[in-house]
């Protein structure tokens, strides 16, 4: 009797995961467009909080004013990124997730409508 060899065990893959890599690189983006909307907002606004406690140079005012115009732009993009992570994504977002981000996003908008409009 000839005894058979053992084919080798296959490898298991390394990621296991359901995503497609094109999806997993909208979902860094949109997390890191959150993320950075998130910073600029709190940069901003203790940069305008510090501008107006001690009445300094315009130059913290216009730190803080362009922290927050960032924090717009990352926002926005990330608002338009919205759509295409639910879309694309096979596991969806959770709610909260989604709702966190969309009122992280949104709220530089309103903080700088706010500080253009009050004088």
């Amino acid at each position: 009797m000839t005894r058979k060899k053992k084919s080798p065990a296959k490898k298991q893959p390394l990621n296991d995961s359901i995503e497609l890599r094109s999806t997993e690189v909208v979902t860094v983006a949109w997390t890191m467009c959150t993320l950075t909307t998130l910073l600029c907002l709190l940069g901003g606004l203790v940069t305008e909080a510090l501008g107006w406690l001690t009445d300094s140079s315009s130059a913290t005012k216009l730190l803080g004013r362009f922290l927050l115009v960032s924090g717009c732009v990352s926002g926005l993009t990330g608002i338009a990124m919205l759509p295409v992570v639910l879309k694309l994504r096979r596991q969806p977002v959770p709610r909260q997730v989604i709702w966190v981000s969309a009122w992280i996003s949104a709220i530089p908008i309103v903080v700088l409508a706010m500080i253009l409009v009050l004088p």
